[in-house]
């Protein structure tokens, strides 16, 4: 049974989709030290009622890569179903999930060197974005798309 590129791609960006619901319902450590251990929802609540901004932008950020990964994750598998992909305003589209999720992969690597913290979620996020953004690259844009 040969695997195709675009096989991988959805077992990815579905192992990414878990990964992100993981990474936003564990406690959270950086937030544990004021608010006890809550999960990244807590914090993010917690750091728009005070004036904060890392845990919120985390938050912001999870929800959209997962929102992305689940997207790309259902085109996937509508792919398999139907065989190949439609030329044209589909690889458009692409374009702008890949270019939303490298986009999220840089943020989110930002945010959490600059908040200085072992935040686990973060750091789920970060490798997770990254494996999904060079993927993405590499097979959705340059083999699907032509």
């Amino acid at each position: 049974m040969n695997i195709t590129d675009e096989q991988v791609t959805t077992i990815i960006l579905l192992a990414v989709t878990v990964a992100f619901i993981v990474a936003l319902t564990i406690p959270e450590w950086t937030c544990g030290n004021v608010i006890g251990n809550q999960n990244l929802y807590e914090c993010a609540k917690h750091d728009y009622k005070n004036g904060g901004g890392i845990q919120m932008t985390a938050f912001a950020l999870l929800v959209t890569a997962a929102v992305t990964a689940a997207i790309g994750a259902l085109r996937g598998l509508s792919l398999m179903f139907k065989g190949s992909m439609d030329k044209g305003r589909p690889c458009t589209f692409l374009k702008w999930i890949v270019l939303a999720a490298g986009s999220a992969c840089g943020v989110v690597a930002i945010v959490m060197f600059a908040s200085r913290s072992h935040n686990f979620s973060l750091l789920i996020a970060t490798a997770a974005t990254a494996v999904l953004c060079a993927q993405a690259v590499r097979v959705l844009l340059a083999e699907t798309c032509g």
